[in-house]
């Protein structure tokens, strides 16, 4: 995520009339550690996995893809460990490349893909993984919102509805559309399609399902979108929350948004791979009770953040609890801040008490990471995001055992959070990349350029990704290293 995506992040703010980096009403509280707090965090890396049978291991450094393997096609052939194929829906079934982000339900997967790719399956693909050996191609979503939805893609589990909002290849007015997956996830059914305030980037449900949250990621809006009838869904607020915001999380009960705050200096530090100077990048908590309670003017209430320097443009969260203790599992896109897990029992003070991140993901490794994912090394991608992670998935919101998380180039990596203060890799999946990109992608690297958000099935010990230029993976973790 260099040069050119700060440009484009730069036209938009130009384009749209946003205000610059600075501050912005309602903007981060910068809070520290109360005192006494514990100071013990994990750095990392992870420990590696111990790759059993069968596997196809990485030749390096943990998550290292080689100058050496990229050169001689190695890299072509991916990386295994502890993990095998069931189905893949690739090339070979009609795949024409992903964008940013898959949602599932029951045994479909949907994706979405760039607006202006050359693909002749547009909007959002409907994979139909009955047969999960066999994955093949059901329809194409166009309807407004599900043209491009980029990373607000969303299934509710609960009420089986899939939303996204528009963004028009990087950030739009958020129309919003819902479909209903529960009565055929196959042939989903349109409910609605509506406009609404606010601009549409990212975005996620509470969990009840009535109630969507679209961010836009400056100037830092968020729209609550009442969605207790899917057939006619209507804002509810729009509040600003940072100069600049991510993904998002709610709390089990609604009354709390997990927000990822981003480096009101983004653009800068993308642009030069520099480290970020604002020290505004890390998790917001909200409450947003009032909006759960449709209140005649809800208020959202900053109620406490942490930040950090090591990672930039915050992207999600993900609520655990863990043998009854409260935590989020937080995820950064760029200079390396991987996934972490943060205590939140004090919401005022929330605390980092590990990092999930690789070898290749340390500091040390830094000049080596780029040297390897840098413009020179890669053939047609728009934003090469090298090693960086992306978004995660838990098996279970409590006592969660897995968190699987699709990791760019390093493709997708398998960790035991069952002791959140000392996570270890258990497994990983990495397609690699032969530098190609498919027209609806936004890759073309000689790695993997796994994205999207993965989907568990723990009974079966399955996982659910998407590679943007490789097609929708179904794997299963094997050699016992799903967690008992």
């Amino acid at each position: 995520m260099r040069s050119r995506f700060a440009v484009g992040l730069a036209v938009v703010v130009g384009c749209l009339g946003l205000p610059g980096l600075g501050g912005f009403p309602g903007g981060l509280s910068r809070l520290s550690p109360p005192a006494g707090a514990a100071s013990a965090v994990f750095e990392g890396p992870a420990p590696r996995a111990d790759c059993g049978p069968d596997s196809r291991p990485e030749t390096a450094r943990q998550g290292e893809i080689t100058v050496a393997d990229r050169a001689s096609g190695r890299s072509a052939a991916g990386y295994t460990c502890n993990a095998e194929l069931v189905g893949r829906y690739g090339p070979a079934q009609g795949f024409e490349g992903a964008e940013w982000q898959m949602a599932a339900f029951g045994h479909c997967a949907y994706y979405d893909t760039k607006v202006w790719g050359g693909q002749t399956k547009r909007g959002t693909v409907v994979v139909d993984a009955s047969d999960p050996a066999q994955p093949r191609f059901s329809q194409s979503l166009t309807s407004p919102a599900m043209v491009d939805p980029w990373e607000s893609l969303k299934v509710n589990e609960g009420r089986g509805l899939l939303a996204g909002v528009l963004t028009s290849g990087l950030q739009g007015t958020a129309y919003f559309d819902v479909y209903d997956v529960a009565g055929d996830c196959a042939h989903p059914t349109l409910l609605s399609s509506v406009p609404v305030n606010g601009l549409g980037h990212e975005g996620s449900w509470a969990p009840d399902g009535r109630t969507y949250y679209a961010t836009g990621v400056s100037p830092g809006l968020v729209t609550a979108i009442d969605v207790s009838d899917p057939r006619a869904p209507k804002p509810i607020t729009t509040f600003a929350a940072s100069a600049w915001i991510h993904g998002l999380a709610v709390s089990p009960d609604g009354s709390r948004l997990y927000l990822a705050h981003m480096n009101e200096d983004v653009v800068a530090s993308a642009a030069t791979g520099a480290q970020t100077i604002t020290h505004s990048n890390g998790l917001g908590i909200y409450d947003v009770g009032p909006i759960n309670a449709r209140a005649a003017e809800p208020r959202p209430r900053l109620v406490g953040t942490v930040t950090w320097q090591d990672g930039a443009a915050g992207q999600h969260a993900i609520p655990i609890t863990s043998a009854g203790h409260p935590y989020v599992v937080f995820v950064d896109e760029l200079n390396h801040g991987g996934p972490r897990i943060i205590d939140i029992a004090d919401e005022a003070h929330p605390v980092v008490v590990s990092k999930l991140k690789l070898e290749i993901q340390m500091p040390g490794n830094r000049g080596l990471a780029a040297s390897e994912t840098n413009w020179n090394n890669e053939h047609g991608g728009a934003i090469p995001f090298g090693y960086n992670t992306h978004y995660c998935s838990t098996d279970r919101t409590d006592d969660p055992a897995v968190l699987a998380c699709s990791t760019f180039e390093s493709g997708l990596r398998i960790f035991d959070i069952r002791d959140v203060h000392a996570p270890r890799e258990i497994a990983y999946f990495n397609p690699g990349g032969d530098g190609q990109r498919a027209p609806g992608s936004f890759g073309g690297t000689t790695g993997g350029y796994a994205s999207a958000q993965p989907h568990l099935i723990a009974d079966r010990h399955e996982i659910w990704f998407s590679d943007q230029d490789r097609g929708v993976y179904i794997v299963r973790l094997t050699n016992g290293s799903w967690p008992a």
